[in-house]
């Protein structure tokens, strides 16, 4: 969904972003039950 979000697209498309971090936490006491993090990035 968050594809749609122009500047999101932007990011994952662009080539000078090099290494990615994911993360999902999960809860069931929570309103979505699980969050997910996606972090884009270069080498230093």
């Amino acid at each position: 969904m968050f594809v749609k979000n122009c500047c999101a697209r932007a990011n994952l498309m662009n080539s000078r972003f090099t290494e990615m971090g994911v993360a999902v936490a999960v809860g069931a006491a929570t309103r979505m039950g699980a969050y997910w993090i996606q972090i884009l990035g270069t080498a230093r």
